[in-house]
């Protein structure tokens, strides 16, 4: 089962969309809503602070996830639209409120995952919505993940290996000891290897006790070098 990332720009309303690729691939759909509310509820934090982390670049937290994603891109009037009617906004200021959480979205995906939004080989399908009809739209999508994006042995031990680390990676910036700002985190097969700077000698320790606590990690391979 490949995984379908649908990344737009906001408020541009393509709820309907995702629900009908749902429908038609039997895939279980996971709205941004739901993700803040396990994520707030599984390492503690506040859906208000995820929130703001998702319209905002991160402080000192440095990642690299997936750089290719699916884009639609939406009509700009029916976002504005959409946003007036949402957050009780007069159109100029709807406007430049989608202006901004664009930009800053932009920003956030070069400062986590290292790529350029505004770069077409960033992404393995865009679709430009204005021209396409949502149904044909659809039909595009499902015919590309049916015939290009099928599981394979090697897709699927780069999702467990990605997954992996990245619990590790969020153990270690819920941390508020540990300077996290140089940590790199990766895994494969279960052998997780953490690059880094730490302050003292301390924080080397610390990063391999919290590794070791997430399930499936079978071994470290430490890679810190104190300042």
């Amino acid at each position: 089962m490949a995984i379908i990332t649908i990344s737009r720009g906001a408020y541009s309303g393509i709820e309907a969309l995702a629900e009908s690729l749902r429908e038609e691939l039997g895939y279980r759909l996971l709205s941004r809503e739901e993700l803040l509310a396990d994520t707030a509820k599984e390492f503690g934090a506040s859906e208000s602070q995820l929130e703001s982390a998702l319209k905002h670049r991160p402080g000192l937290l440095e990642g690299r996830g997936l750089t290719k994603l699916h884009l639609l891109v939406a009509n700009m009037e029916d976002r504005v639209a959409t946003t007036m009617e949402r957050c009780d906004l007069t159109r100029d200021k709807a406007r430049e409120y989608v202006r901004k959480l664009d930009e800053e979205r932009d920003k956030w995906v070069k400062w986590v995952h290292g790529v350029d939004m505004s770069d077409p080989a960033t992404f393995d399908l865009m679709i430009n919505l204005e021209r396409i009809p949502v149904a044909s739209a659809i039909a595009i999508i499902i015919s590309t993940v049916r015939r290009d994006f099928q599981t394979t042995p090697e897709s699927q031990k780069i999702v467990d290996d990605l997954v992996l680390a990245s619990e590790i990676r969020a153990k270690i910036g819920l941390e508020p000891n540990i300077s996290d700002d140089r940590i790199e985190v990766e895994a494969s097969d279960g052998v997780v290897t953490v690059t880094a700077n730490a302050r003292y000698l301390a924080d080397a320790d610390r990063v391999k006790q919290l590794a070791l606590q997430v399930p499936g990690v079978k071994d470290i391979e430490s890679k810190m070098e104190t300042r």
